[in-house]
């Protein structure tokens, strides 16, 4: 089983599927696609062997795989501040302290639900790895039944376009293994880590690293 992009060719994971053990078993839950915050997708290996000629066999087999519906929760999010470093490809780098404004601002995501942050204006194009210190201050409430929150710094372009820098991805589900994490996404001004650039998503465009400061509060 694989999956991949077919436009790159570009692979993100695989695993080998058992022979059958069973003369019986004529079908196989391969894997669980789905969705955890509004733009990254997560995939579960199964590999499972049941019965089943067609997808009306396969529902009631596959229903043990699926996850409780979460509670609907209501959060008063804040994005406070961040502190990042701009990166360039190589044919894109600015000259020196070229003319114009550097205007960034964040979408809020949570469940279906999207809110921006105000803007923020730089008076100068900033140089390659310059550090960035934006003030969003901006406060919202949402209500969703998801358990991961989505920051997504965006570049405000000409003509209304707009482009992504980075993100990152708050994910409060309970893990029944661990004790000492609670199910409450409640973070009091927590500077939070930008994911990590995939190398080959960050050729040839504009990206960031740093950190956003954060408080979520169930209410």
């Amino acid at each position: 089983m694989r999956l991949f992009d077919k436009s790159t060719e570009h692979e993100y994971c695989h695993y080998p599927l058992e022979q059958s053990k069973s003369k019986t078993e004529t079908a196989k839950i391969v894997c669980k696609l789905f969705r955890q915050g509004f733009t990254r997708w997560r995939i579960k290996a199964i590999g499972e062997g049941t019965e089943g000629r067609v997808y009306k066999h396969m529902i009631p087999k596959v229903t043990p795989f699926l996850d409780e519906e979460p509670a609907r929760k209501k959060l008063k999010v804040t994005v406070h501040e961040a502190k990042f470093d701009i990166h360039y490809p190589d044919d894109k780098k600015p000259g020196r302290r070229q003319k114009g404004t550097f205007q960034s601002f964040c979408y809020i995501r949570y469940d279906i639900r999207e809110e921006k942050t105000k803007y923020v204006k730089e008076a100068n194009v900033p140089q390659d790895g310059e550090t960035l210190h934006p003030i969003y201050a901006t406060t919202k409430t949402m209500q969703g039944e998801s358990s991961a929150l989505e920051i997504t710094i965006m570049h405000a372009k000409k003509l209304g376009s707009e482009s992504l820098l980075g993100r990152c991805i708050i994910d409060w589900k309970k893990d029944p293994n661990d004790k000492k994490k609670k199910e409450s996404p409640l973070r009091n001004e927590e500077w939070l880590d930008l994911e990590k650039i995939d190398a080959e998503w960050a050729k040839g465009v504009t990206y960031i690293t740093g950190q956003v400061k954060v408080s979520v509060e169930e209410v």
